[in-house]
């Protein structure tokens, strides 16, 4: 006779409640001190600093909106304006503790040449690139969110609420409940003019009532 060979075979719902116990061994085990705990941060490479769950509530967000195709944008000082720009919004950020993203968006319809562009002009914390004006970034910031002049170069200031639920452990839910528009400046002369005067940022109501500005 041949030896049989006996194999366990667990049904799907004797699977599930395996993985069940296994997860809230884990779980407790974690808790406990005899697992390490997961550490849910994310290290920022340019400042070196690490963005934790526990996020400011609010932000300004820095939109440039340019073009490899546009003369204006292309031209050499229009890259220092805009980088000078960012930094004052950046101070005006840090002033009065809020957070701070800087973002990029090109319409250009080559995304190759749309991302060259927004390199050339500064250091951007996220980019948008693609579709000309149908590009989902220009239609928030441009059409139908926040509506404005569609023109290149441009740079817009938004004030944006972040409300953040508890979740498990170190996790938290972001919800981006609402964006304020706090200024728009539309072609290089504009942009010039504001920052000559000193970059003002001119609240709405909305804003005004829990933040002190300048200008």
């Amino acid at each position: 006779m041949g030896t049989e060979r006996k194999t366990l075979t667990l049904t799907p719902l004797r699977n599930l409640v395996a993985l069940g116990s296994l997860f809230v061994f884990g779980a407790v085990a974690s808790r406990a001190g005899y697992l390490p705990r997961l550490d849910f941060r994310a290290q920022d490479d340019r400042s070196g600093h690490v963005a934790t769950a526990e996020a400011r509530s609010a932000e300004l967000v820095f939109v440039y909106i340019g073009s490899s195709t546009c003369g204006v944008a292309n031209q050499p000082w229009t890259a220092g304006a805009v980088q000078q720009a960012m930094q004052m919004v950046r101070r005006r950020a840090s002033e009065t503790g809020l957070g701070f993203v800087a973002l990029g968006i090109a319409k250009d319809w080559n995304i190759d040449d749309g991302v060259k562009h927004l390199t050339r002009i500064a250091n951007f914390d996220e980019i948008s690139v693609g579709r000309n004006w149908a590009n989902e970034a220009l239609v928030k910031y441009v059409w139908r969110d926040l509506p404005g002049i569609a023109a290149t170069p441009q740079v817009v200031v938004v004030l944006r609420v972040r409300h953040l639920e508890s979740s498990v452990d170190t996790l938290r839910t972001h919800d981006f409940s609402s964006e304020t528009l706090l200024m728009r400046k539309a072609g290089l002369s504009e942009i010039e003019t504001w920052l000559n005067n000193g970059a003002p940022i001119r609240p709405t109501s909305m804003a005004s009532d829990s933040v002190f500005w300048r200008g």
